[in-house]
């Protein structure tokens, strides 16, 4: 309870906290691919797998005083001792918590307090058109709330490791054309995953104004063009989260140069009609009273359907990629997925921006 009050009042250190907890999670799946056989054979990896399993517990067991005891009490062979051990263990940690963790805690308390801000002269200021104020204030607001940064970061680290990670596994199996045809469907339906769940966030895009909405629209300008700004900043996390994916792909991944470039277009295609998608979700049905109210975005029906969108339009994408690789070639594969991706997108867009200049000057609440 002392420690979730005190990371509340202190949303950096939970940052902070959440990415070195992050940082070492990667480096534990980078240490665990690189033990990965060439080439992999997974009934002969169970067994090597679960003796290292075996080894870990019991290196653990050897060096965790009292893990074994906890352990005893869950089965018939307990002993008093068990007993006497574990409550005492929980008899110190009480202790050092009220005697360190408190004092602690109320003295980051007391000193944790509004600053005053003293008085500055601004310089003047440059004027900027709408749409980068609008930009500028989307960046601010991210950079501001320690919780939208981690959610963009999280999202930003998860593209490239999850790349990184599944196709280490696909590089150590040997495989024929088919195979890798395969592989690039896999690729594509991973992708698509992940930038749906990143996405996701700018189906909130909307109702994350609150109240502040209808100042917003009562400006004696194009105040749409907020909705270009926000799509503009998601969009280039996303993009930039793409691209880090296919930097740790070419360094593990056997395939061509050109379809990396492909299965690159194509993510970025799609990822950029979800997007739109997903804010289209939040234009046609905001709940900005909601979050005005709870001050949060947690019970959003809108962050649901972008998600769920997502997962269809992967899973119905990958298919088109193993019907069209398998039927058409490689070559032949690839045109017809990249026309579906840019007519999907085209479509995408010309919706969008009909509902966006009739549906934003009606959004009331």
């Amino acid at each position: 309870m002392m420690i979730r009050h005190l990371l509340k009042r202190l949303p950096w250190l939970t940052l902070i906290l959440g990415l070195i907890a992050g940082g070492f999670a990667v480096w534990g799946l980078i240490a665990l691919m690189a033990m990965v056989p060439v080439p992999l054979r997974l009934l002969a990896l169970y067994t090597t797998f679960m003796g290292k399993v075996n080894v870990f517990i019991s290196e653990v067991n050897q060096y965790l005083f009292g893990v074994r005891n906890l352990v005893n009490l869950l089965f018939a062979g307990r002993t008093v001792w068990d007993y006497l051990i574990v409550l005492g263990i929980l008899a110190v940690l009480s202790v050092l918590v009220y005697f360190l963790a408190m004092p602690f805690y109320f003295r980051i308390v007391a000193q944790y307090a509004e600053s005053t801000s003293s008085k500055r002269h601004r310089p003047d200021r440059k004027a900027r058109t709408v749409f980068g104020t609008f930009c500028l204030k989307e960046i601010r607001m991210i950079f501001r709330t320690p919780s939208v940064l981690g959610s963009y970061l999280y999202t930003l680290i998860s593209f490239p490791v999850l790349m990184y990670v599944v196709n280490t596994l696909f590089a150590a199996i040997n495989t024929d054309l088919q195979g890798d045809l395969l592989v690039i469907s896999f690729n594509v339906l991973i992708g698509l995953v992940l930038c749906a769940a990143g996405n996701s966030m700018c189906a909130n895009a909307v109702s994350s104004e609150g109240m502040e909405f209808w100042v917003l629209k009562t400006a004696p300008s194009r105040t749409y063009q907020i909705a270009w700004a926000k799509i503009l900043v998601n969009g280039v996390a996303s993009a930039l989260s793409v691209l880090l994916g296919f930097v740790t792909l070419s360094l593990v991944t056997d395939l061509s140069w050109t379809d990396r470039a492909f299965l690159l277009i194509t993510l970025l295609l799609f990822d950029f009609a979800h997007l739109l998608w997903s804010f289209q979700f939040d234009l046609l049905d905001p709940h900005i009273l909601d979050f005005a109210v709870r001050g949060t975005s947690a019970s959003n029906p809108n962050v649901g359907r972008s998600v769920g969108i997502g997962l269809l339009t992967a899973l119905i994408l990958c298919l088109f990629c193993v019907f069209f690789f398998l039927k058409e070639g490689w070559m032949g594969g690839w045109i017809r997925v990249l026309c579906v991706a840019v007519a999907f997108c085209a479509i995408r867009l010309v919706l969008f921006t009909a509902n966006l200049r009739v549906y934003f000057k009606r959004i009331e609440y």
